[in-house]
């Protein structure tokens, strides 16, 4: 009895080391909607009937649409953070259409993956959540200049994945989403680049 008492303890202690080890992180919400993801594509593959997911949502258009959807979230989170933060009215306002357009892009893919069966993530990766988080402890010119880069290199990012989209989409239906997105983050970029030029000149 006393084995059996003491291999038991031995056991949960592993468990909990393991645990405390893995600072009690979930698995990233954007994997764990592509793997979703994934498992009902190869369910519609196997058995067109059983209705998964849509027929024409390929494996590219899922992870499109999981990417910008996470890029969604970030851009709104931050946007929020920069109108607490930065002390330039300038800088303010970018953040604010960044929540506002953002918002809107986010409630239009919501409405187009719930038609299309395909799972989004609901929260930020944990390295994103830390680019976050860096931010948060900044304030004025200090926040300004590496929140309006990140804003350009993000809205790059999302612009070429968009126009990728737009042509190689398997789905019309996500095609035409890429496509009607296109010119709002056209503008994002560009006003972007302009208020980079414009901090740091400051």
């Amino acid at each position: 009895m006393k084995k059996i008492f003491y291999s038991l303890s031995i056991f949960l202690f592993i468990c909990v080391f393991i645990s405390c080890n893995n600072g009690g992180q979930e698995e990233d919400s954007a994997k764990k909607a592509q793997d979703s993801n994934n498992v009902k594509i190869d369910s519609q593959k196997n058995d067109p009937s059983s209705g998964s997911i849509a027929p024409a949502i390929n494996t590219a258009d899922t992870k499109f649409m999981v990417d910008i959807a996470k890029a969604g979230m970030m851009e709104i989170e931050l946007g929020k953070i920069a109108e607490e933060r930065s002390g330039d009215e300038t800088i303010k306002r970018f953040g604010a259409m960044m929540v506002t357009d953002h918002t809107k892009a986010a409630a239009a893919l919501q409405k187009l993956a719930s038609q299309k069966k395909v799972s989004l993530p609901s929260a930020l990766d944990i390295d994103e959540q830390k680019q976050m988080d860096s931010l948060k402890n900044k304030s004025g010119k200090a926040f300004d200049q590496p929140y309006m880069k990140m804003m350009v290199d993000g809205h790059k990012k999302v612009l070429s994945e968009l126009n990728d989209e737009k042509i190689n989409g398997s789905d019309a239906d996500v095609r035409d989403f890429a496509s009607n997105t296109i010119a709002t983050v056209q503008m994002h970029l560009d006003s972007a680049r302009k208020d980079q030029q414009y901090i740091s000149k400051k």
